[in-house]
């Protein structure tokens, strides 16, 4: 619940500047081009920023935007 709550207040402070732009937010994670976001991908983008997230609170993100179950968080589910 605590991840949940901060990554609320982060995506709306986040849209809530003139320059955000969704796409380039969803490239910049799916930095291999992939197409979708993934477990691996998803930590690699945390850990350039040195924030130590575990496993758990990294599924539980990914289980909470995939919205059809495959693992992988598509640009649709992600904006």
């Amino acid at each position: 619940i605590h991840y949940h709550v901060k990554v609320e207040i982060e995506k709306k402070t986040f849209e809530q500047q003139i320059d955000f732009n969704t796409v380039a937010a969803f490239t910049t994670i799916d930095a291999m081009r992939y197409g979708y976001i993934d477990f691996d991908n998803l930590k690699k983008f945390i850990l350039k920023f040195k924030k130590d997230v575990k496993k758990p609170d990294l599924n539980g993100i990914l289980r909470r935007m995939d919205l059809d179950g495959d693992g992988k968080i598509s640009f649709g589910e992600f904006s």
